[in-house]
């Protein structure tokens, strides 16, 4: 540490550190992957979709779909039966698969949350915002959080509810709130900032 000024001496204000160990690769994870395109409705009214496939990962915990048609594909897991949640998706969901393109999704996973929400903040372009200050509250609870290098944040061990707030902000975007946000399960909720 050095300073310009002879008169003082450097200090250290504050000191964070964060470790991590993983991501661990989760092997014969079950899933749902499905499409956006539909192909009529079912006797009950019930959309009918053109891809529609429940899949596990291999040993490695990686899998590889192939001849895979352009559409916009979401990917969610039976919580219940894997014991695990979402906590964040490197780009949000549902992914658009152009024509003749590859790409590759991350997802990383939380223990068990019987209701949570993972919030995902943007731009108005869709790109995912990291370091958004995300506030969640209602009666009884208040809690903040920032969002990851992915531009999400994930609550968990909440309460089923219709009355939750959120309060989001950046520097750089006009702050927003957004009320009577629904968590019952695994609950999902993307804020696009200007």
């Amino acid at each position: 540490m050095s300073t310009t000024d002879a008169s003082t001496t450097p200090s250290i204000l504050d000191w964070t550190i964060k470790y991590t160990d993983g991501p661990i690769p989760i092997p014969n994870l079950q899933f749902n992957m499905k499409g956006a395109k539909t192909i009529g409705a079912d006797a009950g009214g019930k959309s009918i979709y053109k891809y529609n496939a429940n899949l596990q990962t291999g040993g490695d915990g990686v899998i590889t779909i192939n001849n895979l048609e352009w559409d916009k594909y979401n990917i969610t897991i039976n919580s219940a039966n894997t014991g695990l949640n979402i906590s964040e998706v490197c780009s949000t969901q549902p992914r658009s698969i152009s024509p003749a393109s590859t790409i590759t999704t991350d997802l990383l996973l939380v223990p068990l949350s019987t209701n949570s929400l993972l919030v995902a903040v943007t731009d108005t372009s869709g790109t995912l915002l990291q370091n958004a200050l995300v506030r969640l509250y209602k009666t009884n609870y208040d809690t903040s959080q920032n969002t990851s290098a992915c531009g999400q944040t994930f609550f968990g061990s909440l309460t089923t509810s219709t009355s939750y707030s959120l309060d989001v902000s950046l520097s750089g975007y006009a702050s927003t709130t957004i009320s009577n946000i629904d968590v019952s399960g695994a609950s999902g909720i993307t804020v696009v900032l200007e």
